[in-house]
């Protein structure tokens, strides 16, 4: 069976931003922009420092 390639919109945060990260995956990305997940903050956790995202609570206002 053939692959079908498509184009979809893809988020990344830390090391999947990487290159290497998204070439091992087969993710080849046309463009690359910067953008705000709004309403969620990044954070690292673990050891290794490992990127996440957690929805904010209400604690911020719309600047941050």
């Amino acid at each position: 069976m053939a692959a079908v390639e498509q184009n979809i919109w893809y988020f990344a945060i830390g090391s999947m931003i990487n290159p290497t990260s998204l070439s091992s995956r087969n993710l080849r990305p046309i463009e690359s922009k910067p953008a705000e997940l709004l309403d969620y903050t990044i954070g690292f956790h673990g050891p290794g420092g490992m990127a996440g995202v957690t929805e904010n609570t209400g604690d911020f206002d719309d600047d941050g």
